[in-house]
C-alpha cells in the first residue's frame, strides 16, 4: 500500500534523501576514495552525483504533470541547461578563474545542478538565478 505525503511532507522527505546523499558520498570520499588521482576522483564523483540526481527525479509521480513524456523530457532538459549555465557563470564570478580552471567549473556546476534538478523540474521559473532572486 503506498504512502500519499503532503506536499510539506514530500519537500521535507526530498531534503532528507539529499542529505543521506551528500553523506554516503562524504564518507566515501574521505575513507575509500584515493585523492592521488584527480581525474579518477573527478570521474567518480560526477557519476555517482549524476546517477542519484537522476534516479531521484519523480516526473511521473507528479500530480501537476500529464501524460505524455516527451514535453516533460525537454522540460527536464531545458531547466538543466539553464541551471548549468548559471551556475558556471556564478562559480565564475565569484572568483574561480575560466581560464585556468575550466573543468572544475564545469564539474562544479554539473554536480551542483545535479544535486537540485529533481526539486527544480516542476518550478515556473526558467532558471536557478531567476528563482533565488525572487524570494
Amino acid at each position: 500500500m503506498a504512502m500519499i505525503l503532503s506536499m510539506k511532507e514530500d519537500a521535507e522527505f526530498k531534503q532528507m534523501i539529499l542529505l543521506l546523499q551528500n553523506l554516503v558520498w562524504f564518507l566515501i570520499e574521505h575513507l575509500f576514495l584515493d585523492w592521488d588521482t584527480q581525474v579518477k576522483f573527478r570521474i567518480i564523483r560526477c557519476l555517482y552525483f549524476g546517477f542519484l540526481g537522476t534516479t531521484r527525479i519523480d516526473i511521473f509521480d507528479n500530480p501537476e504533470t500529464d501524460d505524455e513524456f516527451y514535453p516533460k523530457l525537454w522540460k527536464t532538459i531545458k531547466v538543466y541547461i539553464t541551471d548549468l549555465f548559471s551556475l558556471c557563470l556564478v562559480i565564475w564570478m565569484f572568483g574561480r578563474s575560466a581560464f585556468l580552471y575550466p573543468l572544475s567549473i564545469l564539474e562544479c556546476s554539473f554536480i551542483l545542478t545535479m544535486m537540485f534538478l529533481p526539486e527544480r523540474i516542476f518550478s515556473p521559473h526558467k532558471s536557478f538565478l531567476w528563482q533565488i532572486t525572487l524570494r
